[in-house]
């Protein structure tokens, strides 16, 4: 694939992409303020709570997720039908077991419920709807091997122009029978249908876009285990990185209660909705790197990589100041002022959102590399670090506790060492640049909060016009700011000369 099908095919996935989450926040947002409306703090942490434990469990799965996608991108770049046809039914396999290992897991947890579960209301039916949970999650499993190919093929904008319209007529749905019957077994219900439906219609998108993955194929001993080491590494690496990020809502529900779950899910459905968003923009960019780690010079990987570094930077500094100057503001406008954390512990979420936004260049060529086995043990460490810290910590200092000692964790280890594996095996640079970067853009972003800290001081009022205000000038003064110094980078400079020469 020539340079010029990389960037239009990761230009369309990255707008498809963004609309599709775009449309997902818009009806998240309604869907969420409508679900505490009609059913309360205490089924929105039990909503928050079932999540985090299911998205514990699903470690089985996510050393495949990762080593599945790389595995796909040489033999398309070949075109060797056999051996996509061969790489579809070995994941098919691996998937089935997955899943009957997740449904027996989860049934086990069933009877240590009313452990993790910590409210003061007793909320009846609470094994039911975890079993829902359960089988919408088994569900998203079904077919998943055969839309891994579309992906790969640079083609993720087909998998987003269909989930948009199954997303929209599932949310709706799930709005009408909140509002007229404020029933969570059927909400729930919508929820698993629609993951069997998306599941479905992928499946037989792939099956028409690749006739050839119908036809089983064997992969040689030789492959499988090559895979199988691959999916081993990025499993541990993966594994770690749940137990570091998807650990909080459990042990704030067992140390604090279920109901401070519900307020915290708040605060990250907002961080991870721009999370994912973000995520989807860099993910992207996952199978044009792939191809050009494959097929370019060290000169063009590290071009692009710091193209992505200075991306990720001006999202970063962006939307680290609107969080800082508007996520109070906004939740109290939203849902009202008993909803709202301390300053302390809304830092601390967006301390740990900011080291999220500017390591994406590092995933996004972790991911497109397949590189694990160097780094599967550093994170191991960091999510024991983060359970450590986060008992400790959440003793004494409560929410703020749990939420620190994910960004201390973080900072003592894998802050530091990714980048290092990076830099010397892929881009064959020092990584002292790296961080040296890094610090200047934590100080550009300071300097961003503080000048629009000043700017927008006077309107102490919250209502819909000063929020409106103060996100005006939380955008501009920032990316006023980015914009100077982005259009000062020599990559960007030379990256715009040479679409000049091209349009010339």
């Amino acid at each position: 694939m020539n340079t010029q099908s990389r960037k239009m095919n990761s230009i369309r996935n990255v707008l498809f992409s963004m609309g599709n989450q775009l449309l997902m926040i818009a009806l998240s947002f309604i869907s969420r303020t409508i679900f505490i409306k009609t059913l309360g703090a205490e089924y929105l942490g039990i909503n928050g709570l079932f999540s985090n434990i299911l998205t514990v469990l699903s470690l089985a799965d996510l050393g495949l997720q990762s080593a599945r996608a790389y595995s796909f991108y040489k033999p398309i770049s070949e075109n060797n039908t056999k051996k996509l046809s061969a790489l579809v039914h070995y994941y098919k396999k691996m998937y089935t077991y997955i899943a009957i290992a997740m449904a027996v897991i989860g049934i086990a947890i069933l009877p240590f419920l009313n452990i993790i579960v910590n409210t003061d209301t007793l909320i009846s039916n609470i094994k039911l709807y975890y079993i829902m949970f359960l089988a919408d999650f088994i569900c998203s499993y079904l077919f998943v091997y055969k839309v891994t190919i579309i992906e790969a093929d640079q083609n993720k904008y087909i998998i987003s122009k269909y989930s948009m319209l199954l997303a929209a007529i599932k949310t709706i749905l799930q709005i009408i029978i909140l509002l007229c019957f404020k029933n969570y077994f059927i909400y729930l219900l919508i929820q698993l249908l629609y993951t069997l439906i998306r599941n479905i219609i992928l499946s037989r998108k792939a099956e028409k876009m690749y006739p050839f993955i119908k036809e089983k194929q064997e992969l040689e001993a030789e492959e499988k285990r090559s895979i199988f080491s691959n999916i081993k590494s990025a499993l541990l690496y993966k594994t770690s990185d749940v137990l570091l990020n998807g650990t909080d809502n459990i042990i704030i529900s067992c140390m604090i209660g279920t109901v401070s779950v519900g307020y915290y899910s708040n605060y990250n459905m907002i961080v991870s909705a721009i999370s994912i968003f973000i995520s989807t923009i860099f993910s992207s960019f996952y199978a044009s790197i792939g191809n050009l780690v494959s097929t370019e010079s060290s000169n063009k990987k590290q071009e692009v990589f710091a193209l992505l570094l200075i991306l990720s930077f001006a999202i970063a500094g962006i939307t680290t100041t609107c969080f800082y100057i508007l996520f109070s503001d906004f939740i109290q406008l939203w849902l009202g002022n008993e909803f709202v954390f301390s300053i302390d512990i809304v830092i601390a979420i967006i301390m740990n959102y900011y080291l999220f936004c500017i390591s994406n260049p590092i995933w996004s060529f972790r991911e497109a590399t397949g590189l694990f086995k160097q780094i599967k043990y550093i994170m191991l460490i960091t999510a024991i670090i983060n359970i450590i810290l986060s008992i400790l910590l959440g003793k004494y200092l409560g929410v703020f506790g749990i939420v620190i000692a994910s960004v201390i964790s973080r900072l003592l280890t894998i802050f530091w060492y990714e980048p290092r594996i990076i830099y010397k095996d892929i881009l064959k640079k020092p990584v002292h640049t790296y961080f040296i970067k890094q610090a200047g853009n934590v100080l550009i972003t300071i300097l961003c909060i503080v000048i629009t800290s000043f700017a927008v001081q006077c309107f102490t009022e919250i209502n819909v016009i000063t929020f409106s205000i103060k996100l005006l000038l939380s955008i501009l003064i920032p990316s006023t700011i980015y914009l100077i110094i982005i259009f000062r980078n020599k990559n960007v400079q030379n990256l715009l000369k040479n679409q000049m020469r091209k349009s010339k």
